[in-house]
């Protein structure tokens, strides 16, 4: 296996030990997530989002004014920055050094290290995902790299995910639209077994490391889309956090086309059969409407009746179908030209409003088989204590 755009790891040279060695020195040199926001001077790493190019400066000052070995792995590895070979070298063991270079995690080049992909330190686990700012070290990213074929980030999307998650014993753990694999490796300590999917090729590679990085012996990571060559097997746990903006296309990472609902539908619709009785479905969500009624209707929709109980917490921050536009606009076109700005976000509205959607807001869908109540529908997400919401729905 060659790095590549479709596989940008490898690791057939290497055993359990060089894994090891590598995630121990991390862990000996504090790169985990309070150590490394201490360094960059946030309250958390989850802080960092949205991504704000705007602040690498003093982000930068910060790392550079440290003495600390940690200060140079959250620069080269966490934010994906530059470094020069000798601080480098001194803050790691040779052998971390070439591991890294030989996995393809960064290269060095006329006296500097490049970092290829980010490892982020993320509760107890070390994930490899593509560079948080990708954009920062020009010449480093791979050729073909875009967006949409990214490994995403574990941005906020993600981490609420990953506290929604149940804390307990699992026997089976079904993960579509896995990513770099972080929510089901989470859990990979508690769990029998864990499969993930997805249909970037680029996905599947990063979790299969992250699998080995982490000493995940139960997961495998399989290419396809959705449930794609799985069977009909039965999992207590199926968690998916797929693309589900309101936008353009269906995209690999964020967009679910134009009402948002391209892939979550299909990713519900493909869990159901293979949920075990008294299994758990969480499934993170943009939700599209115009009442609470429209989306307790939508649920109801998706759910056999008398089959499931459901609950959605939603985020209490929503957006207007203008705002929600504006904001995707300004995210793809920018205010640089006017026109091409305009028309975007008249596209985005225009989607919406054939999707008839007047609000869009943030949300996780939590299902139960083996049990009868329509959809809860909570704004609590992100107060204190709204993962308990789940964990009771979880029994």
């Amino acid at each position: 296996m060659g790095n590549s755009l479709e596989n940008p790891l490898q690791w057939d040279w290497a055993g359990d030990a060089d894994f090891a060695a590598f995630r121990e020195e991390l862990a000996g040199i504090g790169y985990a997530p309070a150590e490394a926001a201490a360094e960059l001077g946030v309250p958390s790493v989850e802080a960092l989002y949205p991504l704000d190019y705007r602040l690498l400066p003093v982000l930068l000052d910060r790392l550079e004014s440290s003495s600390r070995p940690r200060a140079v792995a959250v620069k080269l590895l966490l934010l994906g920055l530059p470094v020069r070979s000798q601080p480098l070298c001194a803050a790691l063991a040779d052998r971390s050094v070439d591991f890294m270079l030989r996995a393809g995690l960064a290269v060095e080049q006329e006296g500097m290290f490049h970092a290829l992909l980010s490892v982020v330190p993320f509760q107890h686990l070390q994930v490899v995902s593509d560079k948080l700012f990708m954009n920062a070290d020009p010449g480093f990213t791979a050729e073909g790299l875009s967006s949409e074929n990214a490994v995403w980030r574990l941005d906020r999307t993600t981490r609420i995910m990953a506290r929604a998650l149940p804390r307990r014993g699992w026997r089976s753990v079904l993960e579509p639209c896995c990513g770099s694999g972080a929510l089901s490796l989470l859990l990979a300590g508690r769990a029998g077994r864990i499969t993930g999917t997805d249909i970037n090729p680029r996905a599947v590679n990063v979790a299969r490391f992250n699998a080995r990085l982490n000493g995940a012996a139960n997961a495998e990571f399989r290419q396809g889309d959705l449930y794609a060559g799985l069977g009909q097997e039965h999992h207590d746990l199926i968690l998916a956090n797929p693309p589900s903006a309101p936008g353009l296309v269906r995209a690999w990472n964020r967009e679910g086309g134009t009402a948002g609902r391209e892939v979550v539908e299909p990713a519900i619709a493909g869990a159901l059969p293979r949920l075990a009785d008294g299994g758990l479905l969480l499934c993170s969500l943009h939700l599209g409407y115009r009442d609470d009624r429209d989306i307790q209707d939508w649920v109801a929709r998706q759910f056999p009746a008398g089959e499931y109980r459901t609950l959605v917490v939603r985020h209490a921050e929503h957006w207007s179908a203008d705002e929600y536009a504006l904001n995707e606009a300004l995210r793809k076109s920018g205010p640089r030209d006017l026109e091409t700005y305009r028309r975007t976000y008249r596209m985005y509205r225009d989607g919406l409003e054939r999707g008839g959607i007047g609000t869009v807001a943030f949300a996780v869908l939590a299902a139960r088989r083996g049990g009868n109540g329509s959809a809860l529908v909570s704004d609590e997400l992100y107060q204190p204590g709204w993962e308990r919401r789940i964990v009771d729905l979880a029994g």
